[in-house]
């Protein structure tokens, strides 16, 4: 899948899996469960307000605590806004001064869960400056961007597109939604992120469709906006039972893409991402088949 935005990866892949799409559908709400994998270090769901202790298990690197006693607009290992560079770091130099390093993690779990409360009230004009790096980022505007160049949204789901070009100003009937946060192994850094999610169906060429689209509206490295969106559509129906095919299509933007060396890096990256992507589906169709079997097995006995 191509894309002519220089620090842009889009990708996409099809699939079919033996499981009937309602089934798949339901898997997914429980996020945990569903991006469970080698990959995937810790994840649950936000709360309707988001709170900190939504985020009881979230654990940060070392790493990114000791750039945060550093960080300033333009120089910063963490990316962040420069409020929450600020805060943090005043917080933690006044923790780390009276002999204290239990506080950090609680103050970005706070950071975050206000950042998340933000956006569910306001929309993508809460969405965060990128501000670690000269010229700053508004990942407001490049998601939109992102957005409009999914025409394969409009058309098949025009509700969908709606929802989050106007979000939260629009009324949805239909559509199920929730924030989820996970920390997730990629590149050198693991990455902390959080992620609006939303699952529709309806009714096309007189046959039921699934829809799944993932924002992602933060993420602590490489990632400037990313939207995920899944197609499920009705397979054959055969003696051996049902069959969605699954339709995956990504489009992210990585401020690893920017600059000297950026068609080098486009590349490596590209490829991580699909064999990624390779990868993931593969484990998702192989467990919610199996799940799927153990099921049906369990109910006809």
């Amino acid at each position: 899948m191509l894309t002519k935005v220089k620090r842009e990866v889009a990708a996409a892949a099809v699939v079919r899996m033996r499981v009937p799409i309602e089934f798949f559908l339901r898997e997914y709400r429980d996020i945990a469960e569903f991006k469970k994998g080698p990959a995937v270090l810790e994840i649950g769901k936000f709360g309707d307000p988001p709170h900190p202790d939504d985020q009881g298990s979230l654990t940060w690197d070392s790493r990114d605590v000791q750039d945060l006693l550093r960080c300033k607009p333009g120089d910063c290992g963490v990316k962040m806004s420069t409020e929450m560079m600020r805060r943090t770091r005043e917080q933690l130099q006044q923790d780390f001064g009276k002999g204290r390093n239990d506080s950090a993690e609680r103050l970005l779990r706070s950071l975050l869960a206000e950042y998340a409360a933000d956006y569910l009230a306001h929309g993508d004009t809460a969405l965060i400056s990128y501000d670690d790096q000269d010229p700053p980022v508004r990942s407001g505007d490049e998601f939109r961007e992102v957005l409009q160049a999914s025409p394969y949204l409009i058309e098949c789901s025009p509700s969908l597109y709606n929802y989050f070009a106007n979000f939260p100003h629009v009324s949805a009937p239909g559509v199920e939604a929730f924030l989820y946060w996970s920390k997730e192994k990629f590149g050198l850094k693991p990455v902390i992120s959080i992620t609006h999610a939303a699952v529709y169906t309806h009714t096309r060429n007189s046959a039921n469709w699934g829809f799944i689209v993932s924002k992602q509206i933060y993420a602590t490295h490489y990632f400037e906006a990313s939207l995920g969106l899944t197609f499920l559509a009705p397979g054959n129906w055969e003696a051996s039972g049902p069959e969605s095919l699954v339709i995956y299509i990504n489009r992210s933007r990585s401020d690893g893409l920017r600059g000297w060396l950026s068609g080098l890096k486009r590349s490596m990256v590209t490829r991580r991402v699909r064999s990624g992507m390779r990868k993931n589906l593969e484990t998702v169709r192989q467990r919610l088949e199996a799940k799927y079997r153990a099921a049906t097995a369990s109910f006809s006995q």
